[in-house]
């Protein structure tokens, strides 16, 4: 089911799948910026070794954040494709229980997820510096050479209106990406 609110904002419900198109009386939706930042990220690193990393994010969007999952990409050119995961481990600090968890999900392409869909609901003020704390392990089988890190904190997300309802908002995520050596 699509809503359309007062204020010309597309409003889908959770589970809803649906694609509206704006007329053109209707306002454009807002666009969010969606800052990211890490802390933590080494200059070098070895096989054995566990980085500890924070993971900021901050949105501009006047409404809360409902955040509904958050991912990490890595990658190593000296790795292939489908075998970026090999020997890496990726475990977060779960927002919600503030205790160590696992990747709910990692592909091989090189990115680890958290799902926070099916928990208690984070919500995340506007204006307002969040983060998620990352531990990643190198396994003595991970893959040395140069690693790319991009951070995507606030990998999933919509919007609550002043009236509760949910908005999904066009988001520019201003993402930066690090790297790392990974020796032996």
């Amino acid at each position: 089911m699509v809503l359309t609110a007062a204020a010309g904002l597309v409003a889908v419900l959770p589970g809803a799948a649906a694609a509206s198109t704006a007329s053109t009386t209707q306002k454009q939706a807002r666009t969010v910026t969606l800052a990211v930042g890490a802390a933590g990220v080494p200059h070098t690193a070895k096989q054995g070794q566990t980085i500890n990393m924070v993971m900021w994010y901050h949105q501009n969007s006047g409404l809360r954040m409902v955040l509904d999952g958050a991912c990490l990409s890595m990658w190593n050119f000296s790795a292939p494709g489908t075998r970026q995961n090999k020997g890496v481990t990726v475990s977060w600090l779960s927002p919600v229980t503030h205790k160590w968890v696992p990747s709910t999900s990692v592909d091989d392409n090189g990115t680890w997820e958290l799902d926070l869909s099916q928990t208690p609901t984070v919500i995340v003020a506007s204006n307002y510096w969040a983060h998620i704390d990352v531990r990643i392990t190198f396994s003595r089988s991970s893959y040395t050479g140069t690693w790319h890190v991009g951070p995507e904190p606030a990998g999933g997300s919509t919007y609550l209106a002043k009236n509760g309802s949910w908005l999904f908002l066009p988001t520019y995520d201003q993402s930066p990406q690090y790297t790392f050596s990974l020796n032996r």
